[in-house]
């Protein structure tokens, strides 16, 4: 996954619209899953990657090394969507992307890349 500064429109909807990133997104590697989500389906927030992409680091750092499921929230410029990690979340949503790469061992944060 990116993580560029640049705003990206996300939405939990039924369907796509040109430019606008549909959630529920499921992010997963073999040590846990993620879900990024908006609590309220409909509703529109602004985002960057590397918002999203340090509270991916922030829970594994916090939870997920520790054996725990974790969550990020108030994400977005309104505060309204969440990260959640743990191994029993549901199936895989239509869009996935996938956790594959792994900084050295001194900084173990793993970063997005699109499958």
């Amino acid at each position: 996954m990116p993580t560029g500064k640049e705003l990206q429109i996300f939405t939990q909807a039924e369907r796509s619209r040109p430019g606008v990133t549909l959630l529920p997104k499921r992010y997963s590697n073999d040590e846990c899953t993620f879900i990024l989500s908006i609590k309220t389906p409909g509703i529109t927030t602004l985002a960057d990657n590397w918002e999203i992409w340090g509270a991916a680091a922030a829970v594994t750092e916090m939870c997920i090394k520790h054996g725990k499921n974790g969550q990020a929230g108030m994400l977005g410029d309104d505060n309204i969507m969440a990260l959640t990690s743990g191994p029993s979340l549901p199936e895989q949503p239509p869009s996935a992307l996938t956790m594959n790469t792994t900084l050295p061992a001194s900084n173990p944060v793993k970063l997005f890349t699109e499958e």
